[in-house]
């Protein structure tokens, strides 16, 4: 491989951990994606579905989208100057006030996190158009601005990576804070038994939430971004009832412990599925042989 490629200064270096990870799921493709007949089962969905996205491409959706939202609001700035791949033609100008910090992107499919990287380089020039210092900005992007879902775990290891060392770049004390950037990996609900539920300090409608939320995730794995929820789940509650359990110095011969902390990282997923975005970019997985699970659910919801 070319050097280059592993060189920061000339855009490399994570495009190539996408390509790397790609490589590495090329066996296991091949075989799940190359079976006569029978469907795709969970544990090898991520496998048949993770296909790199290349950077021009990545390059086109971010610059037409995030790109051409901020020339809505400052069609004059430098920051066209460096959008390669925006499409020529008029931009509706928006007058409406623009606050950098409150512009939300969400890759719901994000792998191995190309797109949240190339958008936090296109968010740091706009940062930057606004007066920021770069580590601030960079703070404020992983913090503020991107948002990602994925169903594979290893892809979402390499996103983490990923975004943690753009902040790096920028901030040298960034790995010593807990600073954690917006991006989740699915994982299916574990079992909310009787016993489980009676340890939790909560009001019948709370507890009935966490009960609703938890059959919505029973197969998350193979659903991923598509499961659809209700809008008005009351998450402080429910994130109020399971911390002190998660919490809890006295380890639980039932499991309790994990268990809530089950289920509050299902509640920070759910709770990134349901707001509202500014922009959405996404190359989403394809898959032409779903198992049952999937092809009802599909066939019921879409």
């Amino acid at each position: 491989m070319p050097r280059d490629d592993f060189d920061v200064e000339k855009e490399g270096q994570v495009e190539i951990i996408g390509w790397l990870y790609q490589y590495y799921n090329e066996e296991p493709h091949d075989q799940v994606v190359n079976i006569n007949g029978g469907p795709v089962k969970t544990d090898d969905i991520p496998a048949a579905t993770q296909l790199f996205t290349t950077d021009w491409v990545v390059r086109y959706m971010v610059d037409n989208s995030l790109g051409k939202k901020y020339l809505e609001h400052y069609p004059d700035s430098p920051v066209k100057g460096k959008l390669k791949y925006l499409l020529p033609g008029d931009i509706t100008p928006d007058q409406s006030d623009f606050d950098i910090t409150r512009i939300q992107v969400m890759d719901n499919a994000m792998g191995s996190g190309h797109i949240l990287a190339y958008a936090f380089d296109v968010l740091m020039t706009m940062y930057e158009d606004q007066g920021y210092a770069k580590r601030e900005a960079a703070n404020s992007i992983i913090q503020n601005n991107l948002f990602g879902l994925e169903i594979d775990r290893r892809a979402f290891q390499l996103s983490y990576f990923s975004l943690m060392m753009k902040l790096r770049r920028y901030d040298r004390q960034a790995l010593n804070r807990s600073v954690m950037p917006n991006i989740h990996v699915f994982i299916a609900a574990p079992a909310v038994t009787e016993e489980f539920l009676h340890s939790l300090k909560a009001s019948s409608e709370v507890i009935d939430e966490i009960q609703d939320i938890a059959a919505h995730f029973m197969d998350a794995k193979t659903l991923g971004s598509i499961i659809e929820l209700p809008a008005n789940y009351d998450y402080a509650g429910m994130r109020n009832a399971l911390e002190p359990v998660a919490t809890a110095q006295k380890i639980s011969l039932f499991g309790n412990q994990q268990t809530a902390q089950q289920l509050l990282e299902i509640i920070a997923t759910a709770e990134t599925m349901t707001q509202r975005y500014d922009v959405v970019v996404t190359n989403p997985p394809y898959l032409n042989k779903m198992n049952s699970t999937l092809k009802k659910y599909v066939k019921k919801h879409y």
